[in-house]
């Protein structure tokens, strides 16, 4: 049989349900000044009562608190999951606590984790017996049986307790009578370490502080109680003078009173919280005293004699949904589970109303604490980010009451199921005629690209130029990006959101990347001027419908200029330079002027200056060409006694009428000739025969070469 919420858990001669002792001392507490959110009612332990129909989880969990590691199989509601929090110093992982009694045992759980219907995971756990245990951990021998543990926590609670012990349950406050001691988080600056009994444990660390884990504080007897207390406060204040509360762990920066979760609404708690900033700092340390009987005068003189309420309302002490989260379309089935404090009966045909316009109809669960709804997602409800429970219904004479026939208080039913989206179609109301049309695809606004200049100029070996683009929509639910194409090799473009630089022939980028502002560099090294095509198209998705519109593509064109070379014009050839870059390597031939007299023509060419880093650097890239190139250079450098090319038209050595050697044996090959090149210009005396470089050449060997180059060039 179910546990029943609105009694109080544990045996009757748990400390957690004994008054303060007759005859007590009570000491003054110097409690730091209210400032409205130091004193709190921590509402982060939710509380489920399990059932036999519930799914069995497999929750694995570490060894802790005296618990061997493994797994625990308990049966827990689906979309039951821990209560948050916001963790602990350093620490970010919130404590998500949850309590579930499954027949008389109390299920712990810390840091729970809820990964299927049927799985869990927990970083600590601990149990007791809801009926016959105390709520508090023993201490004990360590033995090999134990594994030399010395402690066994009945809950998570860092002096051992359970967390069900002394929290504030609403199924017992709506009773109107709280009948055992409260539990108690108390500021760190408060708490020392170490700790008293019934704890077995703590995580206070504040030297020198007044208090300790497992101390009883209380209201004096005879303390007016303070105006203007909530319904829920006044019940708190007799509780606190009565039965007064246990510490169990640290607050942080408060005093906090725990409050079950799933259960209050958000107006009782903020009117309890209030009230908290009145009540925490009337609490004094209690000692001494002898136990005050059940049934006997009270630790404030007033005579009483608790009993168990008769005829109490079944509440709804929970409400759950399956699926818990997602998107439910249309012919989706979702199912709603009420947990009662108790068995109750039904009769006729109740429903739930929710908050997109549709009922929850009552399937099963008669007899049992748990009531099962249904209801199936229809084109005619309305679209809604979570799923609510707003109200129960009992048409037509249908009831739910308890064996004794007590009606149930179903007021706890209204929830709200976060991330559960009811998402029908939208529904429109035929036109006439009735014509079925064809369905047209979804609409997605054409974004607008603007270039401010379709025609680009940009310097090579570094240079670089804003390509004025922005792209603009008016649907700001639209997914917009810009693709490029054409961008070559040599150029690449850096956008201004993230410095992030894209290159290759086709890239693409997103309306905020573009909107920052585009910079394209040239790293051009070349002779020429060549010209790039960029092409640019915006498009737009629908991020819902998938839909995409793309405007009309625009281009712009980028030149890279060619670089500058100045030449003189003088009785002498000019200054030679040959440079070879990452591109198309180019020669500066001599610019040659005769002198126009009787006597014969003769030329001077100045010394020469030949960049031979850059020549190596380049053999890689078109080592074939380069040869050809060094060659033709050096046949302009001739000697003309032994050769006719420099007094007669030029004579250009055409390599590709020749086989070359490719590869390696190319790239060797050109090596051997711009070194030969090298010690020739060193020289420029000795006689180079062209014809032998030719026939080098179309050998595709090295070994003409070589008896060219060890030949003296003096």
């Amino acid at each position: 049989m179910s546990f029943n919420l609105s009694s109080a858990p544990f045996s009757s001669t748990s400390l957690w349900n004994q008054q303060v002792n007759t005859g007590a001392t009570y000491t003054s507490i110097n409690w730091p000044t209210s400032t409205g959110y130091n004193y709190a009612a921590s509402d982060l332990f939710p509380v489920y009562v399990a059932s036999s129909s519930d799914p069995v989880v497999q929750v694995s969990v570490p060894e802790t608190y005296g618990w061997p590691a493994g797994t625990v199989s308990v049966h827990i509601p689906v979309g039951a999951t821990g209560g948050g929090g916001a963790g602990y110093g350093s620490d970010p992982n919130p404590d998500n606590p949850i309590i579930v009694i499954d027949g008389d045992t109390a299920y712990n759980f810390w840091r729970f984790s809820r990964t299927s219907n049927t799985t869990a995971s927990a970083q600590a756990y601990g149990e007791a017996n809801v009926a016959t245990g105390t709520g508090w951990g023993t201490l004990r021998t360590p033995t090999a049986a134990n594994n030399w543990s010395s402690m066994l926590g009945a809950g998570v609670s860092a002096d051992g307790s359970s967390e069900l012990g002394g929290l504030l349950v609403k199924a017992q406050t709506d009773t109107g009578t709280i009948d055992h001691a409260l539990q108690l988080a108390v500021d760190n600056s408060l708490l020392s370490s170490g700790y008293v009994s019934p704890a077995i444990g703590t995580d206070g660390y504040t030297a020198g502080a007044p208090l300790k884990e497992g101390q009883l504080l209380a209201i004096a007897p005879g303390t007016p109680m303070p105006n203007g207390l909530s319904p829920l406060g006044q019940e708190v204040f007799r509780a606190l003078e009565q039965y007064g509360a246990y510490i169990t762990e640290r607050g942080g920066s408060q005093t906090a009173l725990r409050v079950q979760q799933n259960a209050y609404d958000a107006t009782t708690l903020s009117a309890l919280n209030t009230d908290m900033n009145k009540l925490l700092p009337m609490l004094k340390a209690v000692s001494g005293g002898t136990p005050t009987p059940s049934g006997s005068t009270s630790s404030s003189g007033t005579t009483t004699t608790p009993t168990t309420p008769t005829d109490v309302a079944p509440t709804v002490t929970q409400a759950s949904a399956s699926p818990g989260t997602g998107i439910e379309n249309v012919g989706d089935t979702i199912t709603l589970t009420l947990a009662f404090s108790k068995a109750v009966t039904v009769s006729g045909t109740p429903t739930l109303s929710l908050n997109d316009g549709a009922k929850a109809t009552y399937v099963s669960g008669s007899g049992t604490g748990s009531l099962v709804f249904k209801t199936t997602v229809a084109s005619t409800d309305t679209n809604v980010s979570s799923l609510a429970i707003t109200g129960v219904n009992l048409p037509n004479g249908a009831s739910i009451k308890d064996s004794s026939g007590t009606a149930a208080n179903l007021s706890g039913a209204a929830r709200t199921f976060t991330g559960l989206q009811i998402d029908p179609p939208t529904s429109t109301t035929p036109t006439s005629p009735t014509t079925p049309t064809t369905p047209t695809t979804p609409s997605v606004t054409k974004p607008v690209l603007t270039i401010a200049d379709n025609s680009l100029w940009v310097g090579g070996r570094g240079g670089h130029v804003d390509l004025g683009t922005k792209v603009a929509t008016t649907d700001t639910n639209d997914n917009v990006t810009v693709n490029i194409t054409g961008l070559p090799r040599y150029e690449t473009i850096t956008d201004k959101l993230d410095g992030q630089t894209f290159r290759g022939s086709n890239i693409t980028l997103t309306a905020a990347q573009v909107d920052s502002g585009l910079e394209l560099h040239s790293y051009y090294r070349g002779g020429g001027h060549p010209v790039a095509t960029l092409t640019l198209t915006a498009s737009a998705k629908d991020p819902t419908t998938g839909a995409v519109s793309t405007a009309s593509p625009q281009t712009i064109t980028v030149t890279d200029p060619r670089t500058t070379s100045t030449s003189s014009h003088t009785s002498t050839t000019s200054s030679q330079t040959s440079t070879v870059t990452d591109h198309v390597p180019t020669v500066t031939t001599p610019i040659t002027t005769t002198a126009a007299t009787t006597t014969p023509a003769t030329t001077t060419t100045s010394p020469q200056r030949f960049d031979f880093t850059d020549l190596q650097h380049a053999i890689a890239a078109n080592a074939g060409g380069l040869a050809s190139r060094a060659f033709a250079l050096l046949q302009q450098h001739v000697d003309p006694a032994t050769s006719t090319l420099a007094t007669t038209a030029q004579q250009p050595i055409i390599v590709a009428d020749h086989p070359v050697a490719a590869g390696t044996s190319t790239a060797s090959l050109a090596s051997q000739s711009f070194a030969l090149l090298n010690q020739y210009l060193a020289g420029n005396t000795g006689r180079v025969d062209p014809g032998q470089i030719v026939a080098a050449v179309s050998q595709a060997t090295g070994s003409g070469l070589e008896s060219l180059l060890a030949r003296p060039q003096h």
